[in-house]
């Protein structure tokens, strides 16, 4: 008990920061050792497998964001039955959890492996990179079963308030995959790196399984919970499948992009993965607050706390302020080093245009922030169509830079991209937001008068 972190009541700041460390360090491990595929394979087997690797990442993006989307939107219901104190219904909200991550991770497991080869010639791959790009994603996508299973139980976890033990087993799955990277990358190529992967955490997922039969017995369901309850079914599948189709939409888009970044030659697919791979770094911190806003949000809309779930939003908008002026800067002093140290490449077009991708994306990072905590809040508080509207914003917008600027201006394009569409989304969301706000304030009113 000791571990769980009561964010409906006591110090907002202190509450969210103590709940969102872990969930920085998680992520920060997760990041780590994915990254250090993209090292060892750029080091070791050179730019095309590295290219190969950027090629497939879309795919497995879309496949697993999906999949993590559910797992969230799953987590959001049982933290709001946490928050209200209700016990059965969080054990009847993890019994129909586990119906639904069943349900999901068959379907996504076949779809994907009967999609993806037609998938990667429709994103213009490379004949020279296909093959590896098809030998690294088909093993990903065929152990959905494990990676969306360690990420929902890690969500349940999170759900009443225990940030601590999915750090504690995520940093044993990095180490471990590290030192698999170390073995098997040297002798399998990139399918190596997959089976590192998988392997590190299917052991975590194994971990965290006995952790919750041993430590968090709250969130085992009997067999009477695992009775027909269609309302509540419902329920959370419409909102799993909601926060699923929208990080579908958003990894769409930048699979759409993809495509442009791949009629541009392996150099640049390269030096866009080593880029994607440090921006992947500079966004934990709003990842993290992210993720912690949504579960912050949720179990203050089951307490009925209306004012303490605005002050948080103030709060975590604060902290996004602050990160992003730290990193800004820090990326403007060592942008070269850092890209020439990840991509393992002395390519002098590789590092420029990686640089300056970093460079020009970093002072942008406050709307990304905005635009995740602001996303994660309003599927919190029930919202299920407008996240998903600003979603199709940025799909449209994407697909019109691929086709329309990327042919003329090649890579700028692809830098100025995102941040343009972070402006149009944050407008966007920030009405959203304001109008859930007044809604929810007429409803207390409302209920105080009767």
């Amino acid at each position: 008990m000791r571990r769980i972190v009561n964010l409906t009541n006591g110090s907002i700041a202190k509450g969210i920061l103590k709940f969102s460390l872990p969930v920085l360090f998680s992520l920060l491990f997760q990041q780590l050792y994915n990254t250090f595929d993209s090292i060892l394979i750029g080091h070791i087997l050179g730019e095309k497998s590295l290219a190969a690797i950027g090629a497939a990442n879309p795919i497995y993006d879309i496949v697993l964001s999906f999949a993590n989307g559910v797992g969230t939107g799953l987590a959001i219901l049982c933290a709001r039955f946490f928050g209200r104190g209700d016990e059965n219904g969080l054990k009847r909200a993890v019994a129909n959890a586990i119906k639904i991550y069943l349900i999901v991770t068959v379907v996504l497991t076949l779809l994907s492996s009967l999609l993806l080869s037609p998938f990667l010639r429709l994103l213009n791959t490379p004949e020279e990179i296909i093959n590896e790009a098809y030998s690294y994603a088909i093993i990903i996508t065929s152990s959905l079963a494990i990676i969306f299973g360690y990420n929902t139980a890690e969500g349940l976890l999170r759900a009443i308030g225990n940030s601590i033990m999915p750090l504690i087993f995520l940093i044993f799955s990095s180490v471990l995959n590290i030192l698999l990277d170390l073995i098997f990358i040297p002798s399998f190529g990139l399918r190596g790196a997959a089976i590192a992967t998988v392997f590190s955490q299917g052991l975590s997922l194994l971990l965290t399984i006995l952790y919750i039969l041993r430590f968090s017995r709250i969130l085992l369901p009997k067999r009477e919970h695992f009775k027909r309850d269609f309302s509540l079914f419902r329920e959370m599948l419409m909102l799993g499948m909601s926060m699923g189709v929208m990080n579908v939409i958003v990894f769409a888009g930048t699979a759409i992009l993809q495509r442009g970044i791949n009629s541009l030659g392996y150099i640049i697919i390269a030096a866009h993965v080593t880029a994607r791979k440090i921006f992947s770094f500079i966004i934990i911190p709003f990842s993290a607050l992210s993720n912690t806003i949504a579960v912050f949000v949720s179990q203050n809309y089951g307490a009925e706390k209306l004012q303490r779930i605005k002050k948080g939003m103030v709060f975590v908008r604060l902290v996004a302020l602050l990160a992003t002026i730290t990193i800004t800067f820090f990326i403007s002093l060592f942008a070269e080093n850092i890209v020439s140290l990840v991509s393992g490449s002395e390519d002098k077009l590789l590092i420029d245009s990686a640089s300056l991708y970093i460079r020009f994306v970093a002072p942008c990072c406050i709307l990304c922030s905005y635009i995740s905590t602001t996303r994660n809040a309003l599927q919190s508080l029930g919202s299920k169509v407008l996240p998903i509207t600003s979603s199709i914003t940025e799909l449209v917008l994407k697909l019109l830079f691929s086709l329309i600027f990327v042919p003329f201006f090649a890579y700028n394009a692809v830098i100025v991209c995102e941040p343009i569409i972070w402006c149009v989304m944050s407008f966007e969301l920030s009405v959203a937001w304001h109008l859930k706000l007044r809604d929810l304030s007429k409803r207390e009113q409302h209920s105080k008068l009767y």
